[in-house]
């Protein structure tokens, strides 16, 4: 499960060589997929990301009512 919450990490932002060449493409709708199914499986840090996705509408269509929903639904019993 973290694996796919560092898998995500990586392709929100993508990987760029030292030389300037793309490593691993940036694919924020990905990440946002390997977010929410980490957070499905148990994952806490995998609710938080998907609740910045959708806080600032990266991977997703920007909806800061959908990110309260799940931060008081999916986060309710950690430390946020």
């Amino acid at each position: 499960v973290e694996a796919m919450v560092s898998a995500g990490a990586i392709l929100h932002q993508g990987v760029i060589s030292p030389q300037g060449s793309v490593i691993i493409e940036r694919d924020q709708r990905r990440a946002f997929e390997l977010y929410q199914q980490a957070g499905e499986l148990g994952s806490t840090e995998g609710w938080r990301n998907v609740v910045a996705c959708y806080a600032m509408g990266e991977g997703v269509k920007k909806d800061i009512d959908m990110a309260k929903h799940i931060a008081k639904t999916m986060l309710k019993d950690t430390d946020r």
